[in-house]
């Protein structure tokens, strides 16, 4: 089996663990006449790690190996990309890429679910009066669940059940059944 073709565009996700490969094709910063791109990444937990692309004719080709994204922490990360020669620096790109958890690596503790479904999972069993053991003293939105009135924890669980829905709509590829309007004008001559 042959490896990937790599993408001429940054990557929206991977695997913490697996090579990831991308090139750019800059005409402004040819690779080929002593221009360097390279990547900053920092993440919402404040780690950061930079990614410098190898020259590949007129193109930079960037991969990270497998080992070294092994050690990368699964999460929302936002990177910039800049062009460099010599003392000359120039801003590219940027963007955001979402780092996801190898499940080969993971603990049997390890919970897959969505921030939205943990919410709703525990706003339902609070509803019901068994709260998992340790959970007990658990804050949603700042305030300890047990403290949250039934009406307030009906309205938690309504927003979060809508959360969880767009998220499995999205996840199968379908519409979340919100409908956008678009307003069509007409061309005058």
């Amino acid at each position: 089996m042959s490896a990937p073709i790599p993408s001429s565009t940054e990557p929206a996700q991977f695997v913490a663990g697996n090579t990831v490969q991308w090139y750019k094709d800059l005409p402004d910063y040819p690779a080929d006449q002593g221009w360097t791109l390279s990547y900053a990444f920092v993440s919402t937990s404040g780690n950061k790690f930079a990614v410098t692309a190898a020259a590949n004719g007129t193109q930079h080709s960037v991969t990270i190996p497998a080992a070294t994204s092994a050690s990368y922490a699964p999460g929302t990360w936002y990177w910039q990309s800049y062009a460099t020669s010599g003392s000359t620096r120039y801003d590219v790109s940027s963007g955001v890429t979402e780092i996801r958890p190898n499940f080969a690596t993971q603990s049997s503790t390890y919970d897959a679910r969505t921030h939205a479904r943990r919410c709703l999972d525990l706003i339902k069993a609070a509803m019901e009066g068994r709260l998992p053991d340790g959970l007990d003293g658990y804050n949603i939105g700042g305030v300890d669940i047990r403290l949250i009135s039934i009406a307030q924890l009906r309205d938690l669980y309504n927003q979060y059940r809508s959360e969880v829905f767009s998220e499995e709509q999205a996840a199968k590829g379908m519409s979340t059944g919100r409908n956008v309007f678009v307003r069509l004008s007409r061309a005058t001559s």
